[in-house]
């Protein structure tokens, strides 16, 4: 049991573990039989979903920053944010790409930095999707955008890359 209400959808590990946020401002991992395995603080309540990467990272949107967390549960890295971010990020190939508030969709690390920008008026307002072909489509506003990065950012080879485990977000266990 949390502290507070369970409002995102679970990701589920290739063990079967799985993690999922609370709006009490913790990331949980959980063994298949129902056992915590741990719980780490992740700064704020989350509505965001968490996601897998290949090397077992799990990456979350949390409030007022994107948090990167280590297999054991230990925050790798965090990026704050002057506005709350909801939407659930992707991971690709080592990256972790989200939509952050108002314009853009932002990959972080290697390199960092914005992967797309879109025009003032209008905010990322979905969560990314990534095609097996590295196309990635999120939503601005009104508009559904379709990015074709130079170098193409294939999803994670995990079990969870993205919200809902694939581009059709089925959440079905190795459904890919």
């Amino acid at each position: 049991m949390t502290g507070a209400e369970i409002s995102s959808s679970p990701a589920i590990g290739d063990d079967a573990d799985v993690y999922f946020s609370s709006t009490d401002g913790y990331l949980y991992r959980l063994h298949a039989d129902g056992t915590e395995r741990w719980r780490c603080r992740i700064g704020g309540g989350s509505d965001s979903s968490p996601v897998l990467a290949e090397n077992g990272n799990v990456a979350i949107a949390a409030g007022l920053r994107s948090v990167l967390l280590s297999p054991a549960g230990t925050i790798v890295w965090s990026w704050g944010s002057p506005c709350w971010i909801d939407e659930t990020p992707a991971v690709a190939q080592g990256m972790v790409c989200f939509s952050a508030p108002w314009r853009r969709l932002l990959a972080v690390p290697p390199g960092g930095g914005s992967l797309w920008e879109g025009p003032e008026q209008l905010n990322l307002s979905s969560s990314p999707v990534i095609t097996p072909q590295g196309r990635i489509y999120f939503c601005c506003g009104p508009y559904l955008q379709a990015l074709q990065p130079p170098v193409a950012l294939l999803p994670a080879k995990s079990p969870w890359p993205m919200f809902r485990a694939n581009p059709r977000h089925t959440g079905r266990v190795g459904d890919k």
